[in-house]
């Protein structure tokens, strides 16, 4: 089985790649919003995930069937299912809730993950990441509020970053053998296979100004997953993901002047417990990496 090498860093151009993604991401929350003003929601990620994949194949450079076989069958299809869940919790997200209080709780992957990798890779969980894990955690229970009234897609939204910490796991494993290109083409049809039914079930013929906001959204979203990608592929990870965070300011200014959203003071003080909790376990992980290269060296 062919590996493929690891390439030289570039933590510039990976941190850069990551601020591209951000706004890609933080603009298509526009996009989402008003397609689903009159279409469903099945029917927008379908639509969306279908625009992604002409792109995809549009843009590649050598496209022929054989180029589109893999050499991780099983772990694509996870990969994949997991891609739909993420897009519907994040979608239905973006339609109902408030855009902070959505970004504050997709900043919560790396606390699941640290849980993931206890129970699943038998990683060992010491003291200060556990500590901050439970910060974290206080957080999103501050944006949540129990004993309030907690909307679908906010228990949607929860279980699809979860399902996005399964997929970083899965995503990791899948760049030492198959192609992002790859990855990104399989999951949209997956996506679009498993939306397909509902979508024509509840099938709302778009305008033109849906037509153009889904055409956004696809065009964005390539570009969110194509920047995200690139910056992974250029820059160290422990480098490169606290730049993500960057994208909480992005969407307060689109929420406040786009759409009129003036967060209350409980859901900031969460999303800065969580930012808080999850850029000190990212710094504690660089720290720990280069202490250990130094020691092997």
């Amino acid at each position: 089985m062919t590996v493929i090498p690891p390439r030289p860093t570039n933590n510039l151009h990976g941190i850069l790649f990551m601020i591209a993604g951000g706004l890609c991401m933080s603009f298509n929350s526009i996009f989402i919003r008003n397609a689903g003003l009159n279409l469903g929601l099945f029917e927008v990620v379908m639509l969306r995930s279908l625009v992604i994949v002409f792109i995809a194949i549009t843009l590649s450079r050598h496209f022929s069937f054989d180029n589109f076989k893999v050499k991780q069958p099983k772990l694509i299809a996870a990969r994949s299912v997991l891609m739909c869940i993420i897009v519907l919790a994040n979608f239905s997200a973006i339609m109902y809730l408030p855009l902070v209080t959505v970004t504050s709780i997709q900043f919560t992957r790396p606390l699941f993950l640290v849980v993931l990798a206890a129970i699943f890779l038998g990683e060992a969980v010491r003291l200060p990441r556990t500590l901050a894990t439970i910060v974290g955690f206080i957080g999103v229970v501050i944006i949540l509020r129990p004993g309030s009234d907690i909307h679908w897609a906010m228990t949607f939204l929860l279980v699809g970053t979860l399902a996005s910490s399964f997929n970083s796991i899965v995503t990791k494993k899948l760049t030492r053998f198959d192609k992002p290109s790859l990855m990104m083409v399989y999951s949209n049809l997956t996506v679009t296979a498993m939306c397909t039914p509902m979508a024509l079930y509840n099938w709302v013929t778009p305008g033109w100004l849906d037509i153009f906001w889904v055409l956004g959204i696809g065009i964005l979203s390539t570009g969110t997953q194509y920047f995200i990608i690139r910056a992974y592929d250029k820059g160290e990870a422990t480098v490169v993901a606290p730049f993500d965070y960057i994208k909480i300011i992005f969407i307060a200014l689109i929420g406040y002047f786009v759409f009129a959203e003036l967060p209350d003071t409980y859901t900031w003080i969460g999303a800065f417990i969580i930012v808080g909790a999850t850029m000190f376990i990212a710094w504690r992980e660089a720290r720990l990496k280069k202490k250990t290269q130094a020691e092997t060296a």
